[in-house]
């Protein structure tokens, strides 16, 4: 049984989603964009985002690290149960990485397998520029409450990232 802390800090969280909501952003996941990551867009079946490859986002190997790909995927994912009208938390994910991220940019899309009451799976696949599968995954998600959905418009990348640059520049 969780204790009043634990349901008071629920309810913090549920506030701070839903005020990003109500200012209209284009994520309520700020911690994305620390890391040059965009949400393209979100709708309730499917989501579409980016990472924006920089030196902050490589492994040792010079390749995007799947710890940066994975926070991709689950953000993305959970736009995407959020424009489905479902406040949510990650419950678990699992990923196949595939083929180094040695690219520009790694888009990823996510997919609503299943949108239930209390559980939601969503199926997300990483590509890079040129469509090569680098990464699938699955990510399982519990709902903390229905709200009203937040569609984000779907808009182009960004041709360059403003501050950070590209690899080989």
């Amino acid at each position: 049984m969780g204790s009043c802390a634990e349901a008071s800090r629920e309810e913090q969280q549920g506030n701070i989603i839903e005020d990003l909501m109500a200012e209209g952003r284009r994520t309520i996941d700020p911690f994305i964009q620390s890391l040059n990551m965009e949400i393209l867009w979100a709708g309730p079946q499917e989501a579409e985002g980016v990472i924006y490859v920089d030196q902050q986002v490589l492994n040792p190997y010079g390749t995007v690290h799947g710890g940066c790909m994975m926070t991709l995927a689950d953000s993305v994912a959970g736009h995407n149960v959020i424009a489905a009208g479902r406040m949510c938390v990650t419950l678990s994910s699992s990923s196949n990485f595939l083929r180094p991220a040695n690219c520009k940019r790694v888009y990823c899309r996510s997919r609503i397998q299943k949108l239930g009451k209390q559980i939601s799976v969503v199926a997300v696949e990483q590509t890079d520029e040129k469509g090569n599968l680098l990464m699938t995954g699955t990510l399982t998600f519990h709902t903390i409450k229905n709200v009203p959905p937040h569609i984000i418009a779907p808009r182009e990348p960004k041709e360059r990232p403003e501050a950070l640059p590209y690899l080989g520049d």
